[in-house]
């Protein structure tokens, strides 16, 4: 996202990047984001998200997955 962002504002990659980086609010989602390479943000979810998402669809015999609305099937 950064790098088309870049090319359509005239800015360079990584100071885009470093923007979005800057205002992102993900602390309780994955570690502190990266800047990698020409302005790639990587992204690592955290463990304890993992963890707690997972627990949560073991126990759902639909495994987190929504009903879609007007559907008789279970």
């Amino acid at each position: 996202m950064a790098m088309s962002l870049a090319k359509r504002l005239g800015r360079p990659p990584r100071e885009v990047a470093a923007a979005i980086v800057a205002r992102l609010d993900v602390a309780d989602l994955c570690a502190p984001p990266e800047i990698a390479g020409p302005g790639f943000i990587n992204l690592r979810l955290r463990n304890e998200w993992l963890i707690e998402r997972l627990s949560a669809a073991v126990g759902d015999p639909r495994l987190g997955v929504a009903r879609l609305p007007g559907r008789g099937l279970s």
